[in-house]
């Protein structure tokens, strides 16, 4: 016996029995039943667990697989748009030296050189995110060949989530036939390299008001889509290998520590279904700036520590913190370095990239760890009755659930049941704020576009 099953003989166990009747006596009168809840009007939640009230008989759940990682450690990111690559690259070297080892550049990008000047490649993480995802391959392909690089050893990705985009503007980028073609080339081009070549996008669906459950489902979805778009000519083990998926994290802290545990657990179903697996499931994570204050924005900063908190102990492999002021016309000259601070004070303070899996054995966040997997793998295969990723979303039947979760948000929001500080609560300015979608345009669309929600 070691000495550490010595130590905990000391201690006799307490029942599930014994732990209620103290909670009974300490509540005065009031009834655990009173203490219960319910995450996004579908999963029941009770105010105390433990071993005999798991989702099991032994109290041991699956987990987040976590298998391949021998620390929690990730990649510290920031968004940049590229509409000038010189100013990109000022930007970006900014960025670097405030200690982010990690880009994401996105917008159509001409001048590669300019774009990764004195940016030493090689050592960081950088997402490309562009439509012409082969035509940029060759451009840094030959940088790589001026500056004595090896291509295949860079790490990130060149992308462009053309599904997900369906979704959030109604047509595609191209035709269908014309996209499978591009996803099928730059994924033969990129077959050896560290790169990942396709993203699958959630954020889109989050920022609609679709609920942690329809996030998993979808997500499951739209990385199966991959999958059928692309096994007749590539082989399911290097579609898993180069799929990485993006999801938007949101401000209710144990769900989303959850839902990207529950991910990492569906996933690997998924993937036993094609017969394949994959050393790595990449997850990149960004802090959702939905209702966020953008009249008190500093106070999204405690929002925004937060959901990042969420995402480091979920086991993301990357994060992106929003800047606290995205959502007001007046920007602070130091809220990027603010969103940089975070992670660095969560790294380099708070120690959270030492340990594989911060939540493993807390029985409240596994058994939500649980419900979430069942409830997300339900709503996956109700998708895939309905034709899958994309005929679901031709059918309107994905958009249709997503509104019904809007619908609950926005009554939720309005009426006051949901209280945000500085945001529907405690305003310092005389003014009726209320959540209200927002259709980016008025244009012809094949399908119903996801509107995104927004405070006005």
């Amino acid at each position: 016996m070691s000495k550490k099953e010595q130590l905990f003989e000391e201690f006799s166990s307490v029942s599930l029995q014994k732990w209620e009747e103290k909670i009974v006596k300490d509540l005065k009168g009031t009834s655990i039943s009173e203490l219960e809840w319910k995450h996004s009007n579908l999963i029941d939640l009770i105010p105390n667990y433990n071993k005999e009230n798991s989702k099991n008989s032994e109290g041991q759940i699956a987990h987040s697989s976590r298998e391949n990682k021998t620390s929690n450690n990730w990649n510290m990111s920031v968004f940049i748009l590229v509409s000038s690559e010189k100013e990109a690259n000022k930007q970006a070297l900014k960025e670097l030296s405030s200690g982010v080892n990690s880009l994401t550049f996105v917008g159509e990008i001409n001048d590669i050189n300019a774009l990764l000047k004195d940016i030493m490649i090689e050592i960081i993480s950088i997402d490309y995110i562009t439509s012409k995802t082969s035509g940029f391959t060759k451009k840094l392909k030959a940088l790589c060949i001026e500056r004595n690089l090896n291509f295949d050893e860079l790490n990130g990705s060149i992308s462009f989530d053309y599904l997900g985009n369906f979704a959030r503007k109604g047509n595609w980028y191209s035709s269908l036939e014309e996209i499978s073609k591009e996803f099928s080339s730059h994924l033969e081009v990129n077959k050896n390299s560290l790169l990942n070549s396709l993203t699958a996008s959630n954020s889109y669906f989050q920022q609609s008001g679709a609920n942690t459950v329809q996030q998993l489902g979808i997500a499951l979805a739209h990385g199966t889509e991959y999958f059928n778009l692309l096994n007749t000519t590539h082989s399911n083990k290097d579609i898993a290998a180069n799929l990485q998926f993006h999801f938007g994290i949101g401000g209710n802290y144990f769900a989303e520590i959850a839902k990207i545990r529950a991910f990492r657990v569906l996933w690997k179903m998924v993937l036993s279904a094609f017969e394949t697996s994959t050393e790595k499931v990449t997850i990149n994570a960004v802090t959702s700036s939905l209702l966020w204050s953008d009249k008190q924005p500093k106070n999204n900063m405690l929002r925004a520590t937060s959901s990042a908190m969420s995402a480091v102990i979920g086991g993301c492999d990357s994060l992106t913190i929003t800047p606290f002021d995205s959502v007001d016309l007046h920007k602070e000259i130091f809220s990027e370095r603010i969103a940089s601070n975070v992670q660095l004070i969560l790294k380099e303070e708070s120690y959270l990239d030492k340990v594989v899996d911060p939540s493993k054995g807390s029985y409240f966040i596994e058994n939500l760890t649980a419900e979430l997997a069942e409830k997300g793998w339900s709503f996956f295969q109700e998708i895939e009755k309905n034709g899958g990723y994309i005929k679901a979303l031709e059918s309107g039947y994905i958009q249709s659930e997503i509104k019904k979760s809007a619908d609950d948000l926005i009554s939720a929001y309005n009426s006051g049941d949901l209280n945000l500080v500085g945001v529907n609560k405690y305003e310092t300015e005389d003014r009726k704020v209320t959540l209200q979608r927002i259709a980016e345009s008025n244009e012809k669309t094949a399908i119903t576009p996801l509107t995104f929600l927004q405070i006005k």
